[in-house]
């Protein structure tokens, strides 16, 4: 696998007691041949840069991003499920800082995946 980009741009309307919300961020997913696996780094128009190890399953059909652990910082792991051809399942959740297990949903939604050259 040579490295990938996945680019990612949503949109949350206001509700009652809360504001607007635009999410932007770019993903780049590589190998790393001295550990055998993949890495990713991603950066977010919130400031955010987190990296994380990437498995895919056997199937191919999910692809988990996992943060690793560290004391004072929250824990967050992306999964992505593909429902169909181009149709996938996302799901965003985060584990409080001392608890890197305690993951909670932040966010969730399914997506129509599109493929540029």
């Amino acid at each position: 696998m040579s490295r990938v980009t996945r680019r990612s741009y949503s949109e949350h309307p206001a509700t009652a007691g809360k504001e607007a919300v635009v999410h932007d961020d770019l993903t780049v997913i590589c190998p790393t041949p001295y550990a055998g696996r993949l890495e990713a780094i991603n950066f977010d128009n919130e400031g955010h840069v987190m990296e994380y190890s990437v498995d895919v399953s056997k199937d191919g059909n999910t692809v988990v991003f996992l943060r690793e652990a560290e004391p004072s910082v929250p824990r967050s792991r992306l999964t992505y499920s593909r429902i169909a051809e181009d149709v996938v399942d996302v799901a965003f959740e985060i584990a409080p800082p001392g608890t890197p297990a305690a993951f909670k949903p932040y966010v969730s939604g399914r997506t129509l995946c599109l493929s540029h050259d």
